[in-house]
Order: structure tokens, then sequence, then C-alpha cells
């Protein structure tokens, strides 16, 4: 017997669904491919009937088969790359599945930010060790500068979130009356400057901003590094330049480089302007407008 396919909404009508509600935490891949692609996957998946477990798992798995393949020479590291891009597209339906089904959880949340850390530290100790195994290298010094790269990441992954931290310690577990009044008198003549809060720190505003952060986002230069490695192996190099000096060996050395200055970039920023204290108000306006929508649901009840 015959198994009834599932209905499922069109795509159209998917993306104003699970896609248009939290577009604007969407970031630059996102927009330019990343919900493209995703839609198409997570459809995919609930014709099926499958769980967003299911979607973490590969997203998780792809990830960490991907940095492995890494280790290899060949057409190997460019299937590496491409499975670590599918990680990301993986994790982009794992969020859509769970919105559909409405299967969002704390755990869940816990287990993509482990991945994400496990995945990114991998792809680069990976890749580093790979490239010191290339017979045109044979050295271990580029495991030693992926040491650079990877450490920016993990660092750059816990700088984007520390302000949360900082908000939970201060202002709902352990609440500092000093540091309150002074962060209240911050707010204050930010307000007064601008006639409101914040809505985004004033970076983002920047177009050359946006290209800085594409060029340096980790799913975009997944694709370079898939391009690179597959131009070392159908372009021949020039007549007197070094074997081991190919596509791939150039763009990691240009992030080994740049990823550390652009992590050390915003530190400094955010220990010398007001950036960091910008998103801790725009957390406080967050909770402020749930507690009232909480407030007015109950009162609805009554």
């Amino acid at each position: 017997m015959e198994k009834t396919p599932r209905h499922v909404e069109s795509i159209h009508e998917l993306r104003n669904l699970l896609q248009v509600p939290v577009e604007d935490r969407n970031d630059l891949t996102g927009k330019l491919y990343g919900s493209r692609i995703s839609i198409y996957i997570t459809r995919f998946f609930l014709e099926r009937g499958w769980s967003a477990n299911i979607a973490s798992f590969l997203m998780l798995f792809n990830g960490l088969a991907g940095s492995t393949l890494l280790l290899f020479q060949g057409w190997w590291q460019v299937a590496g790359f491409f499975l670590l891009e599918t990680y990301y597209l993986f994790d982009c339906v794992d969020g859509e599945l769970a919105r559909y089904h409405h299967t969002s959880h704390l755990k869940a949340t816990y287990y993509d930010y482990m991945a994400h850390i496990l995945v990114k530290s991998s792809m680069f100790l990976c890749l580093g060790i790979g490239l010191s195994r290339n017979p045109a290298v044979n050295s271990t010094w580029p495991l030693v500068l992926a040491l650079c790269p990877m450490l920016a990441v993990l660092f750059s992954k816990v700088r984007s979130d520390l302000h949360q931290v900082v908000f939970c310690n201060k202002f709902l577990v352990n609440p500092d009356p000093e540091a309150l009044e002074r962060f209240k008198q911050y707010r204050s003549a930010r307000k007064k400057e601008e006639g409101r809060a914040p809505t985004k720190p004033a970076g983002y505003r920047l177009s050359l901003w946006q290209i800085r952060e594409l060029v340096l986002n980790f799913d975009i230069y997944l694709i370079l590094f898939m391009m690179a490695a597959g131009l070392d192996l159908v372009v021949s190099p020039p007549e007197g330049w070094p074997v081991w000096l190919g596509f791939k060996m150039v763009l990691f050395l240009f992030y080994v480089v740049a990823l550390p200055l652009n992590f050390l970039d915003h530190f400094f920023t955010d220990m010398t302007t007001g950036t960091m204290l910008d998103r801790v108000i725009i957390l406080e306006e967050k909770l402020e407008e749930k507690l009232e929508e909480m407030g007015d649901d109950r009162g609805g009840k009554r």
C-alpha cells in the first residue's frame, strides 16, 4: 500500500511562515543565499516528516566529516569544504523546521552553540594539518599558523555573545547597583544624543562594514576555500612560482592575518567605545517589550 504524500505549503508560503518573521536576525550570508536555498531543503524534510533533530545531526556530522576530509589532499579537500558548507545550510534548516513544528527549546540552543564551536575550530585545525601534510610543504608551520585563525574564530564567537552574558549577570543573576547606575547614565546620554536608544551598533550602518563582514564570514570563506582548492588541482603554477604557494595557501595566509586582526579590532572597539553597551541597551529594550507582552497576555486572560 502506497504511503499518502504529506501536504506541505508552497515555497512562497513557507518563506512567509518561517523566514519573514525572523528576517531581521538574518545575516548577510543568509540574505545572499542561505535562506534562498535552505527553504527547499526544509520543504523536502517536511514532505517526508523528518524532524529538526535530523537536520541538527546532519549539521554537526557534515561539519565534522568535512573538516576530517581536509586532512587529505586533492579532491578530498574540495569535498570537505563542500560538506562544511552544507553544515551551514542544515543549520538554517534546523531552525526552520523547529519553527514549523513549534519544537524550539533551550537544549537545541545549547547544542547549536557547541556545534558551531566544534566545527569552526576543527575546520582550521584540520586545514592546518592538511596543509602541513602536503608534499610540497612537508612542514608543521601551517599547523602552527592555523592556531591563529582558529583562536580568533573562537574568541569572536564568544565576543559576539558576551554582551548577553554581561546583561544576564549584571541585570538578573548578580545585580551590581553601581554598574547599573553607570549604565543608566550612559543610556540616558545616548537617548539625548539620538532621541531614542540605538537599534543597531553604529558600525552596521556602513557599507564598508558589510563588505568586511562578508569577506570574513565563516560560510563565505568556506566557498572561497573550496574554489581555491579546486583551482589548485586544475591550474598549474607559473614558472618560477613556489609550488607550495597555491591558491589555497594564499587564502589561508590571508585569513591567518585577517581573522585575528578583525577580532582585535572588534575587541578594542568594544572596550574604547559604547558598542557593547549599545547592544546591552537593545537587550534591555527587548526584555521590556517581552515583559509588556506577557503582562498584556495575562491581563487578557483574566
